[in-house]
């Protein structure tokens, strides 16, 4: 007998999917690589099922969604290298090595709300920025700040936290 947790997502995840397909629709135009998206946001929406908060789902399908997306058309658009025989060639496959236009407008929204985020609490804005654009480890984010690595995990949690009240009382 199944899981009845995953039972239930997956009834979420089959009614949510034809919105998760126009959501891909806006970044793919191939129907087998808006499949493989969907099928990786599958996988990592399952693997997170035990901490998944139900009141935000739709919302929180949608981010994976789109982040998939542009993370396949990342992985798509990358250097290609290739050795050649008595040869050391690079072919470069990106065509046009410019951010895609959706792509700067969440660069320039994330870097709004950080700015707001850094007026009111900067200790929370400079451990966000650590640990989520830079790429920092918690650990490395507290000693790069100074404080201990629970205060870098807490600061970091509640800055994201606040960013994204901030992000959606403006989309309100």
């Amino acid at each position: 007998m199944a899981d009845p947790k995953i039972e239930a997502f997956t009834r979420e995840f089959l009614a949510y999917r034809p919105f998760l397909e126009s959501q891909t629709r806006r970044y793919l135009h191939d129907r087998e690589d808006m499949r493989d998206v969907l099928q990786n946001v599958w996988i990592k929406a399952s693997r997170a099922i035990e901490s998944l908060r139900t009141d935000h789902l739709k919302a929180w399908m949608a981010t994976i969604t789109r982040r998939e997306a542009l993370n396949f058309l990342r992985r798509k658009s990358r250097r290609l290298q290739m050795e050649l025989p008595g040869q050391e060639t690079t072919l470069h496959a990106r065509p046009d090595p410019r951010p895609l236009p959706n792509e700067l407008a969440e660069r320039r929204t994330l870097a709004t709300a950080l700015r707001k985020l850094a007026e009111r609490s900067p200790k929370q804005a400079a451990a966000v920025y650590l640990v989520h654009l830079v790429g920092h480890t918690h650990t490395e984010a507290a000693t790069a700040l100074g404080v201990t690595e629970g205060t870098a995990k807490s600061n970091a949690f509640k800055g994201v936290e606040r960013m994204f009240l901030t992000l959606t009382a403006e989309a309100a």
